[in-house]
């Protein structure tokens, strides 16, 4: 799949979610599905900062999948996002089906590898799950029902 094709967008009784599915783990579709979730959440919740908060958190999470889940020999890298108003909370996951790399004890310092924690500032819940199967992102933030 590709973000061309956005996934699916789903209606239940706790209001539109967006699905998306074996999105290729490559830069070139980070800011596709950053779009997409953007477009999501503004038609979800009316608070322009949840919304902004929302877009670059889950950059954050996408790029994390991106630089650190596969090795650069992977053949098929690929996440999952599903994204869900559940009441005045909003949820979205990432999941990959790589290998979470902690980071090396003895690694240089560097101006990167903030990004866990800048989800973790910009969210209201954040929870970080790596398993034998890959690593699940669920990051949460309250936000009133959108007024139309």
């Amino acid at each position: 799949m590709t973000v061309e094709d956005p996934g699916s967008a789903s209606t239940g009784p706790t209001g539109p979610g967006l699905h998306l599915h074996a999105v290729p783990a490559v830069p070139e579709q980070a800011g596709a599905v950053r779009a997409a979730v953007l477009r999501w959440a503004r038609a979800v919740c009316r608070s322009r900062e949840v919304v902004d908060d929302i877009g670059l958190a889950v950059y954050e999470a996408l790029a994390n999948v991106i630089d650190h889940a596969y090795p650069a020999a992977a053949t098929h890298p690929v996440f999952d996002l599903h994204a869900q108003r559940e009441a005045d909370m909003l949820t979205v996951v990432v999941a990959d089906h790589g290998r979470w790399k902690p980071r090396r004890s003895d690694a240089a310092p560097s101006w990167r590898g903030r990004g866990l924690l800048l989800i973790e500032k910009l969210a209201a819940e954040f929870e970080l799950c790596p398993n034998a199967s890959g690593t699940l992102v669920r990051i949460r933030w309250p936000c009133p029902v959108r007024a139309d």
